[in-house]
């Protein structure tokens, strides 16, 4: 993971199976915790690390972790795949692939006002469903919710926001004005159908790693990289010398 402009991994050797940071040369214990293991980041700043958990149908997790006082903050978010802040408000989009897709936007003013969670309790279900669902706090308010429609990705560009939709067997370039979705561009002209993408910006870069479920459960198959206006597609099953 990059945090702060640092770059850190988790071993998971037994003998030391520890969090450690790249020094600019070598590898070294890490002066801060992490409260993740084997997940993305999908989100940091001053005051948080947001990450996120999926149980398919039976629900999902956005945490906030907060830096200061190392407590985790959670509600419900089925399942979250890219967070922006705008407007001093965590914006959380969740998409799920279940039958006809669904698609949500919830916006937290102030993550220290949802549930708090056991260190423990992160990652974990209760009750046979997402801790999530678990939060009772109301301290958000949901901005979109859409059935039909899955919404893999958002980023900005320049003063917009910009969604990746998925809909009738069609995958585009989208932006939502009031209650009309636009289509901005039509992309490659063709599907393209990911399970849990991860967007998150870097810098001048905004990237969208795609998996699918069915060949690489747990692998990037893709990877969409934009920057500048441009929106580059790698895929990694194929050769790219050409």
């Amino acid at each position: 993971w990059i945090i702060n402009g640092k770059l850190y991994a988790h071993s998971k050797n037994q003998l030391f199976n520890r969090l450690y940071e790249w020094s600019g040369k070598k590898w070294v214990k890490a002066t801060i915790g992490l409260p993740v293991k084997d997940q993305p980041i999908l989100f940091d700043d001053d005051k948080y690390i947001v990450f996120g958990d999926c149980q398919g149908e039976w629900g999902g997790t956005i945490y906030f972790f907060d830096k200061a006082s190392n407590e985790t903050y959670f509600t419900e978010s089925t399942c979250a795949n890219s967070v922006l802040k705008k407007n001093r408000s965590y914006l959380v989009l969740a998409h799920l692939g279940h039958m006809m897709g669904s698609s949500e936007i919830k916006s937290i003013p102030d993550p220290r006002q949802l549930s708090k969670a056991k260190n423990s309790a992160v990652n974990k279900t209760k009750e046979g469903q997402a801790l999530g669902y678990s939060d009772k706090s109301d301290a958000y308010q949901k901005t979109l919710d859409l059935f039909g429609i899955q919404l893999f990705s958002t980023f900005e560009h320049g003063d917009r926001q910009l969604y990746i939709a998925h809909l009738n067997g069609l995958t585009f370039l989208t932006e939502i004005d009031g209650s009309e979705i636009k289509i901005v561009h039509p992309l490659f002209n063709k599907e393209i159908y990911t399970h849990y993408p991860i967007t998150k910006n870097y810098g001048n870069y905004t990237l969208m790693n795609l998996d699918f479920y069915g060949t690489a459960r747990d692998k990037e198959v893709s990877v969409i990289i934009i920057r500048n206006g441009k929106l580059t597609k790698v895929d990694w099953n194929e050769n790219q010398s050409r």
